[in-house]
């Protein structure tokens, strides 16, 4: 029953994620071509047949701005895009559950609070950003040493297969299923770090939902 009646939502959600991720891949895909083109004809001079010398402050401009302006887009879109789907998964999607509301309604909805507290919502996107770059420092540290573990593993267990495999293949089995256990280990791991802070990122944003709007979220008795 939760499955066919959020059916419609989820796919309106699923329509909304792939036209964004088309829309990025344009963007980005246009950026990128106006970017190469900028800055083969700058350095062309340079590096053509002709070979005119050292470029002159024309092509030097044109350089340094085909570089910059072109991060300065990437860097644009991705806080824009990024606030975009933060927003609906953040708030609208809550909506669309807890009120049953439509992924257009819910839109709007969401729209309708930013509009009436956007000091509260710049206050809630500065915190979350911070607390995000907060714990993806940790969590890489964390990952870092822990990928070291297992690559580690990994190599002994790919060494050892190799030579068993100069004496026999049936030999080297039982090492690429080591590699295949090792692996599965590591997804199996990292996927259990990481979900608490992802739960925790989610329960922040529907806390400050529910301070914005106390009917937005209804939490079951044992999560309240």
């Amino acid at each position: 029953r939760p499955f066919k009646e959020n059916m419609g939502r989820g796919f309106k959600l699923f329509i909304f994620n792939l036209i964004t991720s088309i829309v990025s891949l344009v963007v980005m895909g246009v950026v990128i071509i106006a970017m190469v083109v900028a800055i083969v004809w700058a350095i062309l001079p340079a590096i053509g047949p002709l070979n005119d010398g050292p470029l002159d402050a024309l092509h030097i401009i044109v350089l340094a701005l085909a570089i910059v302006i072109g991060l300065g887009i990437f860097i644009v879109w991705a806080i824009l895009i990024g606030l975009i789907v933060g927003f609906v998964y953040d708030f609208a999607v809550p909506l669309m559950f807890f009120k049953g509301m439509g992924f257009r309604q819910s839109i709007g909805a969401v729209w309708g609070l930013v509009k009436g507290q956007p000091v509260q919502f710049f206050g809630y996107i500065v915190v979350r950003w911070v607390l995000e770059l907060a714990i993806n420092i940790v969590l890489a540290i964390v990952f870092l040493f822990f990928f070291a573990v297992f690559f580690v593993a990994m190599l002994i267990a790919v060494f050892a297969m190799i030579a068993a495999a100069k004496t026999s293949l049936l030999l080297a089995l039982p090492f690429l299923l080591a590699l295949v256990i090792i692996m599965l280990i590591a997804v199996i791991v990292a996927a259990i770090i990481s979900m608490p802070v992802k739960v925790y990122l989610r329960y922040y944003s529907l806390d400050f939902l529910r301070a914005i709007d106390p009917t937005a979220v209804t939490y079951a008795p044992r999560f309240a």
